[in-house]
């Protein structure tokens, strides 16, 4: 048995060996030959999952148990990490090419940077954010990671079908290697008989979500217009931006959602994909489509959402200089309008971008520009202004050579003409001044700027202070001493920061994830709250705590916190407030490629009932699994058949026992037309045999029916199914 030096090494060698060709066949030998020798020489099995740490998706998971046969990739991930989220379409892809039932499994190792990630309850959030269906060990102590010499994140591991090391990738941009390596290793151990086609006992986060509760999910960025009239949020989870009336909290706009997208077009037409930063300039909204990788345009009078700049594609382009939409963009996070050098009044004319992805500060200009040293940009450029593209905390006078780590937060100082920027991963508050270039420390972080371990929650100045993972950052008041507004993510607290002395304090949140409202400020808690936004004429400040997705307002005349709850009023019928009001579900709960079983359509006359009658039957010795939580689901897709569930209170449950199956009454409303509608039925049954083997079920029933003078009064549609 081989050591793990000696299979780094061996893993160093293929790598330089397929840099040398680009032969399919010949990279195909290669990965091949490297299999053979592992399997001959150089095995080296991995420990088994650390036992005691908590499982998300699925029951607790063995190597030698439930990943036997499997070929697994390991993905070592922490979540603030946007290089980690960047990677998780290349997982998807992986995900719907090789089912587990083909022997691919992917576990996702969550090894924590901060101390914050190693909540359990915040990896949750986490997961349900983004969406992430594999199953995911929370690895406080970083055992695998260290057990393994993981030295960065992301880094895939790929595990062989009795756990031996097969190979590893790290960092992004490794799809096409991965999904090549997998392919190969398949045929090389299917061939030998290794590879076992066994489901794994799942259990996803996402279904015991409770629904129809809250309107937001995740809210990501805020903005409140110059009179104090309305507040713009990011919803982030259903990738939609919302606009509310800041004196009644009633929801007057909604642009997009709830399913993500890339689609310019009306406010009902356009798709977001985890939208974030927010900026208004007059009746023109701004936003940051984070994971669409542009920046978009909301058009506030005519109601059009246009894009502006990014490809909706990621990109690695460090300097930039293109027109628009030519210029491809890595996950912009923030956005702030500020005037250049040609401004006339000082009105802005620059839209400054905090591309997290590329950690760097970028320039779109809204009309031909003199930017610093008379350097000349034409309309609709997009261009780096600040940041190398290296993740360091590197102060300079030269924007060029300065490094941001994760800017995700961005504000303007007019009478400094500076930004401020939240830099979240390596935890400080920095400031790029627009007069002289330079790039200098606030508050937090260390000397060291290769050093982004340099957190806490610290009250302090200067380098002195600490703060963990800030994502926002707001001036309040345009003087000497500001001061700043800073939602300090990971400790759960919004703080202040006098621009002055560079002093940081605590106004609100007692440091640990929550939701409690007190009289003393600082008893009271968020749950990583990630944005701020001011109303300086009222000393107002609204922030999104985001994983109790809910805005809460700080008044800070009377130093008192409160829920800021929105509303929801009878908007126009294309208007769709509340994803749940309509679809009164949130997520399919089978997966993607769950083939629907056609049912026989149903003529049915308006003012009728269609009943749905589950009956599921099992032979001896196969009952439901007692520790998973079997359930079912109705729902609709289309906008026509949507109106055919408005009644119902109740689509979604779960399967208890077979002697109590889901019985569901439809009361169809009274429709004068002939269209055809469809309704969907699934559900998901984890079931286990006396010999031990365990499966998941999923089940898609889909129920055309057609509305006719002549259908039939009521109707029961049995669906059947034995295993």
């Amino acid at each position: 048995m081989a050591d793990l030096n000696s299979i780094l090494e061996l893993c160093g060698d293929l790598e330089m060996k397929l840099e040398e060709t680009l032969l399919q066949k010949e990279r195909r030998d290669l990965i091949t030959e490297h299999l053979a020798l592992i399997s001959s020489k150089y095995k080296f099995t991995i420990p088994d999952f650390p036992v005691g740490c908590d499982w998300l998706n699925s029951v607790p998971l063995s190597l030698t148990n439930h990943l036997k046969g499997k070929v697994a990739v390991l993905d070592f991930f922490t979540y603030c990490c946007m290089n980690c989220l960047h990677v998780l379409p290349d997982l998807e892809i992986l995900e719907e090419t090789y089912s587990i039932e083909k022997g691919v499994v992917v576990i996702g190792v969550h090894s924590a940077k901060f101390n914050n990630e190693k909540v359990l309850d915040n990896v949750r959030n986490a997961v349900l954010r983004h969406n992430i269906m594999h199953p995911v060990i929370n690895d406080p102590e970083a055992y695998l990671w260290n057990e393994l010499m993981i030295n960065c994140w992301p880094t895939f591991v790929v595990l062989g079908p009795n756990n031996e090391y097969l190979h590893s990738f790290a960092g992004e941009g490794n799809r096409q290697r991965i999904l090549e390596f997998i392919d190969v290793a398949l045929e090389y151990y299917g061939e030998t008989g290794l590879i076992k086609p066994h489901q794994l006992p799942l259990h996803l986060e996402k279904n015991h979500l409770e629904r129809c509760e809250d309107i937001l999910q995740f809210p990501g960025k805020l903005c409140v217009d110059g009179q104090g009239s309305m507040l713009y949020i990011s919803d982030s989870g259903h990738n939609r931006i919302l606009g509310c009336d800041l004196t009644s909290g009633v929801i007057k706009t909604v642009i997009g959602g709830p399913e993500k997208g890339f689609q310019d077009g009306s406010f009902q037409n356009a798709r977001f994909n985890n939208p974030q930063g927010l900026v208004l300039n007059h009746q023109t909204l701004y936003v940051a489509d984070c994971d669409n990788h542009s920046v978009r345009k909301i058009d506030l009078t005519n109601n059009k959402v246009t894009t502006i700049a990014g490809t909706g594609f990621q990109g690695d382009d460090k300097e930039g200089g293109k027109l628009g939409t030519q210029q491809q963009l890595c996950s912009p996070y923030d956005l702030v309008m500020v005037p250049s050098v040609v401004s006339v009044s000082g009105k802005p004319d620059v839209l400054l971008i905090a591309l997290a992805g590329s950690h760097q500060i970028w320039a779109y200009f809204l009309q031909d520009t003199v930017w610093f040293q008379k350097s000349q940009y034409e309309c609709g450029t997009c261009v780096c202004v600040a940041g190398s593209g290296c993740e360091e905390n590197r102060n300079n006078s030269y924007p060029l050579k300065a490094s941001f780590a994760q800017p995700s937060g961005i504000t303007y100082c007019p009478s400094q003409h500076c930004v401020y920027i939240a830099d979240c991963e390596s935890s400080s508050i920095r400031c790029f001044d627009l007069k002289s270039q330079a790039v200098r420390a606030v508050v937090g972080a260390e000397r060291n700027p290769t050093n982004l371990f340099a957190y806490g929650d610290v009250d302090g100045s200067g380098i002195e202070a600490k703060l963990q993972h800030p994502l926002g950052v707001e001036l309040l008041t345009d003087s000497p001493d500001g001061p700043l507004i800073v939602a300090d993510t990971y400790n759960h607290k919004i703080k202040r920061v006098n621009l002055s002395s560079k002093s940081c304090s605590t106004l609100i949140g007692c440091g640990q994830p929550g939701d409690l409202i007190s009289t003393d400020p600082l008893l009271s808690s968020f749950n990583e709250p990630a944005d701020v936004a001011v109303d300086a004429a009222k000393q107002l400040i609204y922030i999104a705590d985001t994983n109790n997705h809910r805005i809460k307002l700080f008044d800070l005349h009377t130093n008192s916190l409160s829920d800021f709850p929105l509303k929801i009023e009878k908007l126009q019928e294309s208007v769709n407030v509340n994803s749940c009001d309509l679809d009164k579900t949130r997520f399919r709960i089978t997966p993607k490629k769950t083939k629907a079983q056609l049912l026989e359509t149903v003529r049915l006359c308006s003012s009728s009932c269609l009943t749905f009658q589950l009956d599921i039957s099992f032979r001896s010795g196969v009952s439901l699994t007692n520790d998973m939580v079997s359930c079912w689901q109705i729902f609709t897709e289309d906008d026509a058949s949507k109106q055919l569930l408005a009644n119902l209170t109740k689509t979604n449950g779960d399967i208890v026992d077979l002697t109590n199956q889901p019985r569901i009454d439809i009361h169809i409303p009274v429709i004068d037309q002939c269209t055809p509608f469809q309704v969907h039925f699934e559900c998901l049954l984890y079931t286990c045999s006396v010999k031990g083997l365990c499966n998941m079920v999923p089940l898609l029933y889909t129920q055309p029916i057609v509305i006719s003078k002549d259908g039939l009064d009521c109707h029961t549609v049995t669906l059947k199914h034995s295993l």
